[in-house]
């Protein structure tokens, strides 16, 4: 479940980390290779050579940490990706809430992964793609986007098109928020577990 006290949907405005006139496109999760951090990389690369207002922003810390630097360098995102390394829990709110989208491209996972609902329950437009149970919570084009791991051009283009659109953000983040609120929140599945219990 999600904690909703937590992961909510908040004001950008009172977080100094979001830069004017910029969209913050964001990717949360250790960084190793089941949860793409290159693909995050590789995908941010395609967007760069359109577009120039952005800023990448990578959370956590992992294994693949030296090979996405010298892939930055290699490519000339330096002044586009910020590596912010390790975040405490009870700090991952406050950077979440600063992301205008986020890409979580990932490659081999089990189940539904945490990143993706807390970012949908802070009302965040999330691109992901179909491992998991990950397609049981995001419906594409609805409450979120869901491509094939090694789709790296729609995930892309995908990101453009956010890029660009506000009133889409708003939409798939509002339906993403509200879908995780109705579903996943710990009041839901408290209720949930109560009501099996009371059945036994």
């Amino acid at each position: 479940g999600v904690d909703l006290n937590k992961f909510s949907e908040r004001s950008i405005e009172d977080i100094a980390l979001h830069p004017k006139d910029k969209t913050v496109v964001m990717f949360l999760g250790r960084l190793s290779q089941e949860n793409g951090p290159m693909e995050f990389l590789r995908a941010i690369n395609n967007f760069s050579k359109t577009y120039d207002n952005f800023l990448g922003v990578v959370l956590s810390v992992g294994p693949l940490r030296r090979k996405m630097e010298e892939y930055v360098k290699t490519n000339g995102l330096d002044e586009k990706i910020s590596f912010l390394g390790f975040v405490p829990d009870e700090e991952l709110p406050s950077y979440l809430a600063t992301a205008d989208i986020m890409i979580l491209p990932l490659q081999n996972i089990g189940g539904v992964s945490q990143v993706v609902t807390e970012a949908m329950a802070m009302g965040k437009p999330v691109i992901t793609t179909n491992v998991g149970d990950v397609a049981k919570i995001i419906e594409h084009g609805v409450n979120g986007f869901i491509y094939e791991k090694d789709d790296l051009e729609g995930i892309s283009d995908m990101l453009k098109r956010l890029h660009t659109d506000n009133e889409l953000r708003e939409r798939i983040g509002g339906n993403a928020s509200r879908f995780i609120r109705e579903n996943y929140g710990w009041d839901r599945i408290i209720k949930e577990y109560i009501e099996v219990y009371e059945g036994l």
